[in-house]
């Protein structure tokens, strides 16, 4: 060895005593150039430098200074020999081979607050905490082979203590440190000196450890006594550094450990794991299932950490090492601003949480093992050229999650990229979860507030590590998930969206939490992907999420009876705000649960009131003409505030022409469309001052939007409106994905009305048409390329606390649900529904089949589908169909419980309800235009308080129910009925009484819940056989 900095302990208990003055600086090159004034140039033969141990009698092997540098040079390889070695004897040693920089111990305040006597052998906190630490720099030409048979965890030579370890104990003061004599990593640096590492060839299982250190200087109230409490908890923190790592080929599995500072860790070639399958059995009692072969262990702190290769990488695990203490000690380390970032230029990412090797905790069910899984608080993730895979711990195993879940932090960011597919690998059985926390980070242990595993924490009687465990973790609902929220949102105030985006490939088969707004953009599918997305602010909050073919969820089959079975995928957005979920082709919720937005039912502290959805399917290749309601023709918007102003111009015009001051309006209508524009000219004037104005603040707000966005992309806020409005116009639609859901919502105000405004005149009068609705649309849609499908017949889209539903599929159906019944959910869980307040729109061009599903606006709002070539078919559900939603239950920000029942589901078919207190009993209205098919009650029916139709043909009529007026709608004929049935009378009343039902929907559930509900009777009476 070659050793400088300390000294052997006077009493015999193998303790290295760091001292306290400088020590040496070394520089050792092998295959050095002699000819050469660079005392580290090397010469063209290849020499090692190798630290090995005798055979004779085994025994440790050391470089090592305190405050010196020690620079490492060879024009061949550095080769790390421990491992297991035996003596004469044949006695199994564990032999420790290492490099490092220790630092020096504080002259006159060795262990701060802690007794200077002989008691620091035996207590864990008087360790060294060493600081001033020389740098360590390692450069070869050939490979650097660490030594895997090294003992990998560090918890034997990291001492911590702190916390409280019963309820009879002192609250003992924090403090961590080094005990250099067990420490059997290959390279180290522990006052705080910077690593640099460099090797042309490969690095292969090499251990790096750069740790903190804390020492304590506090006031004890037994002064000198660690064992004591503390009347001030005060810690003085060393240590940390820079570390960099570069290869010229391959980095092959390893631990690397840097708890404060800044590193990088590069390969040209791949970062990959191990070429060991697996450590010494005869070290390792969890050798049988513990490896490095994903990649390697990465330990980490109040660190940023950036990891680059070329062909691929691969990393066990991302942990901080202070909190996985199975039996000690455990606080986080990680900061807010903690982050890693993961590059390659080609191959794929793979992310794991397999760090076993270094816990050494085999049950993957203990609490502690959960929580050293836990990431720093923000993962930056980026495949150029394969894709970003998420690894269970045993790959293919159904038994062995791999949740990934990133440290609660206000600057917490998540960005994955890829060329190719986001998700869980192909061969995995089991789909991988990731999740930011939205736990407030106060609240959890850190260094002045430790805790010792096995502790209550926050009194109550459960395992410190699972309660924190239960709070920690996202991936929960209802009452446990009110736990998982911090009273005021992580993320509130933060606008910077969490961006999952692929250029070609799928995102699939993976569960991802996300406590703020996001950006989801697949290049091909959305494949059984499911987000929950809290919209953590208090408005304004939009999230999308697109494909730029489909978005699919399966509909999963049992094996052994074949019945469709519940997939759990969803997409869920929580909050206030609007989401926009769209694909370049169809949109497939299988039997999932579906899209919903469910406001503050997992978190109190959000809004009350949910957000819009927005389904846009079909786009295949095109994109809405955001700035196309500009250029529309007067025509269009003219009347558009106030019909009946129109209506009434013409018809008194017409009275005064004709003389008949009787004339009806639909008369006056019918004489008016065959004047000729010269006829009606002195009309032109009033026609003008009725041109609809309420469009134009939209508009201006549609412009406002593009040129912020434009000025805001270039940094240039000089930039005038025109110059902004003709970049944009050359955008691709990828390019202002971030706006798209704003200028949606403001497009949409103007597209809706126009296409209500339209059919309910041609409602009023087939001769007025729809011309006015078709420019519209083809503002907004311009051109053929729409193609898709909305198919949602084992699943749902649902806002359960207000929120509009807008679906467009403008190139395409949309199926609601079936003819026949083909999986087994509440009613609640299938359809399209409005829990809360908000209307319900949907436009298509072909058919809108409900089958035995449902449409249902339950807040008092209204219900308008405009089908353009299609048919709107109300279904064939039975009116019966019942379902009383679970109560949520959730905590307030003051801890209390809450109970919300949200409005029971009653009925199917196309209705308005309402069902809560503040929009009093009237339902909404509901308005179906169909200009070139057919719209049909069915036996589920259509239901609402003004019920408005346009259509070539209206079947059905008597099974819609009007609570107000109807418009287009005939009259039900009984009178063919009347001769070959009997008991008519009866039936007829209850069609009446079902209409006022329907209408008034949860007004008097009470009272009508204990009347007993009369049946129609229908006779049947045979005629004849027939020929």
């Amino acid at each position: 060895s070659l050793t400088d900095g300390f000294k052997i302990d006077d009493f015999g208990f193998g303790r290295d005593i760091l001292q306290t003055n400088d020590s040496w600086s070394y520089q050792l090159t092998a295959g050095a150039d002699l000819t050469s004034a660079d005392k580290t140039a090397v010469g063209n033969q290849a020499k090692n430098i190798t630290l090995a141990t005798s055979t004779f009698l085994p025994t440790d092997t050391y470089i090592r200074t305190g405050t010196g540098d020690i620079e490492l040079t060879a024009s061949g390889n550095l080769i790390f020999q421990g491992g297991l070695a035996f003596d004469d004897f044949g006695t199994p040693l564990l032999v420790k081979t290492a490099v490092y920089n220790a630092g020096k111990a504080e002259a006159g305040n060795r262990y701060g607050s802690f007794s200077d006597d002989y008691g620091q052998f035996f207590t864990a906190a008087y360790s060294d905490y060493p600081l001033a630490g020389g740098d360590l720099a390692i450069k070869v030409g050939g490979d650097i082979n660490g030594s895997i048979g090294q003992e990998t965890t560090i918890n034997n030579w990291l001492n911590k203590q702190g916390g409280k370890a019963d309820a009879f104990s002192a609250n003992l003061p924090t403090a961590w440190g080094i005990d250099f004599a067990k420490f059997s990593q290959n390279v180290g640096s522990f006052g705080g000196g910077n690593v640099d590492i460099n090797a042309d060839g490969n690095i292969n299982d090499l251990t790096v450890m750069m740790p903190t250190n804390g020492k304590q200087v506090g006031e004890q109230l037994i002064p000198g006594d660690g064992a004591s409490g503390y009347k001030t908890n005060v810690l003085q923190i060393g240590g940390g550094g820079q570390l960099h790592v570069n290869a010229g080929a391959d980095i092959a599995g390893g631990i690397y450990y840097l708890g404060k500072g800044n590193g990088t860790i590069n390969a040209d070639g791949a970062i990959t794991g191990s070429k060991n399958n697996s450590l010494d059995p005869d070290i390792f009692s969890l050798s049988s299932i513990v490896d490095l072969t994903k990649g390697p262990q990465l330990l980490m702190g109040d660190t940023n950490l950036t990891i680059t290769a070329n062909e691929g990488i691969g990393i066990s695990a991302v942990s901080d090492p202070m909190i996985f203490d199975d039996s000690g000690t455990n606080f986080f380390s990680y900061s807010e601003d903690s982050a890693i970032s993961l590059k390659s230029l080609s191959g794929d990412v793979r992310l794991s949480t397999d760090n076993r090797v270094v816990t050494n905790i085999s049950d993957t069910t203990d609490p502690q093992y959960a929580l050293s899984k836990i990431y720093p608080a923000s993962l930056h993730s980026t495949a150029f050229g394969g894709s970003v895979l998420f690894e269970a711990i045993d790959s293919g195993s159904a038994g062995s999650a791999s949740d990934i879940i990133l440290y609660p932090s206000a600057k917490a960011d998540l960005t994955v990229f890829a060329k190719e597919n986001i998700g869980t690998p192909s061969s995995q059985i089991i789909i991988s979860k990731i999740g930011m926390s939205d736990f407030n980070p106060s609240l959890l242990p850190n260094a002045l507030t430790p805790i010792i595993n096995f502790d209550p924490l926050d009194g109550t009687p459960s395992l410190a590590g699972d309660n924190i465990v239960g709070k920690l973790f996202p991936f929960q609902s209802g009452i446990f998930g009110s736990l998982a929220h911090a009273q005021t949102p992580v993320h509130r105030g933060d606008q910077e969206p969490v961006r999952i985006v692929t250029q070609q490939g799928n995102i699939e088969n993976v569960i991802f939490n996300l406590p703020k707004k996001a950006i989801i953009a697949s290049g091909h599918d959305l494949n059984n992907a499911s987000f929950s997305i809290q919209h953590a602010n208090q408005k304004n909050d939009v999230s999308v999420i697109t494909a730029a073919r489909d978005i699919i969820f399966s509909a999963l089959r049992n094996q052994d009876t074949g019945v469709l079975e519940a997939n759990e995928g969803a997409i869920e957005i929580a909050g206030s705000g609007d989401v926009l979920i769209q694909s370049g082709r169809n949109i497939d919720l299988g039997t999932s649960a579906g899209l919903s937005t469910i406001a503050n039912n997992n978190n109190p502290s959000l809004q009350n009131s949910g957000a819009n959805i927005t389904v846009l399917a079909g786009l295949n290749g095109a994109t809405p003409n955001y700035l196309g309601f500009e250029n529309l023709d007067d025509n269009i918007l003219k009347y558009a505030e106030n019909y009946d102003e129109y209506q009434a111009l013409v018809t008194e015009f017409m009275r005064q022409r004709t003389g008949n001051t009787k004339l009806s309006t639909k008369t006056a209508f019918e004489q008016f469309n065959n004047l000729a524009p010269s006829e009606y000219a002195s009309l032109q004037p009033q026609f003008n001052n009725l041109t609809s104005t309420k469009y134009t603040d939209i508009i201006g707000k549609i412009k406002s939007e593009i040129v912020q966005f434009v000025q805001a992309q270039l940094n240039d806020s000089s930039l005038t409106a025109d110059k902004a409005l003709a970049i944009f116009s050359k955008l691709k639609p990828d390019e202002y994905l971030t706006i798209q859901p704003q200028l949606n919502a403001l497009a949409n105000q103007i597209f809706f009305s126009e296409l209500n405004e339209t059919g309910s005149a041609s409602a009023a009068d087939s001769k007025l048409g729809n011309e006015r609705g078709f420019k519209a649309i083809n503002a907004l849609y311009s051109g053929n390329a729409w193609k898709g499908d909305l198919d949602l017949v084992f699943s749902a889209i649902q806002t359960l606390k207000d929120g509009n539903i807008n679906l467009l599929v403008p190139g395409g159906k949309i199926n609601v649900g079936l003819p026949v019944a083909g999986v087994t959910k509440q009613a609640d869980q299938l359809g399209i529904i409005a829990k809360g307040k908000g209307d319900i729109n949907a436009f298509l061009d072909g058919d809108f089949n409900v089958n035995q599903s449902r449409v249902f606006a339950l807040g008092g709002d209204d219900i308008m589908i405009w089908s353009s070539n299609g048919d709107i078919d109300a279904g064939r559900g039975a009116k019966s169909a019942l379902a009383a939603a679970e109560p949520v239950y959730s905590f307030d920000e003051n801890g209390n419980l809450v109970v919300d029942f949200p409005p029971p589901v009653s009925g199917s078919g196309i209705r308005t309800a309402a069902l809560i207190s503040d929009k009093g009993s009237k339902a909404g209205n509901v308005a179906l235009f169909a200009p070139g098919g057919v719209v049909n009650a069915g036996e589920a029916g259509i239901g609402g308080n003004n019920v408005t139709i346009s259509a070539t043909a209206v079947l059905g009529a008597n099974n819609i129910q009007i609570g107000g007026v109807g418009s287009g709608v005939p009259a039900a004929s009984t009178a063919s009925l009347a001769a070959g049935l009997t008991g008519v009378s009866n039936l007829t009343a209850n069609v009446s009484q079902m209409a006022q039902a329907s209408t008034d929907m949860g007004k008097d559930d009470d009272k009508d819940g204990k009347k007993k509900k009369q049946l129609g009777t229908i006779s049947v009476e045979l005629i004849g056989f027939g020929a």
